[in-house]
């Protein structure tokens, strides 16, 4: 599935707005309230390049796939290759 920055921002904002009007509704100090703000930002910026990174990496990892599928195999092809040049480098010397 793909990561989609401003649908998850938007379920942040959300969630940090119930949560701060929980804070405030128990009389927690505004200072602290920011304070918190900025570490849960903080701490979705990284959760947002991890998943970023990870869905870049499947995509990789996908299409490496779908070329060996292709190729049928990566090391057959390879295989393949270095038995041909063999080949041919015998027949050459013939």
């Amino acid at each position: 599935m793909v990561y989609n920055k401003a649908r998850e921002e938007k379920k942040w904002r959300l969630w940090k707005e119930a949560e701060e009007k929980q804070l405030r509704s128990l009389g927690v100090n505004e200072d602290d309230i920011e304070k918190l703000r900025v570490h849960d930002w903080a701490i979705f910026n990284s959760d947002r390049r991890y998943y970023q990174r990870v869905q870049e990496t499947g995509t990789y990892l996908e299409k490496a796939a779908a070329a060996t599928a292709h190729h049928k195999g990566i090391f057959f092809s390879a295989g393949l290759c270095v038995l041909t040049q063999a080949l041919l480098a015998s027949f050459l010397r013939k």
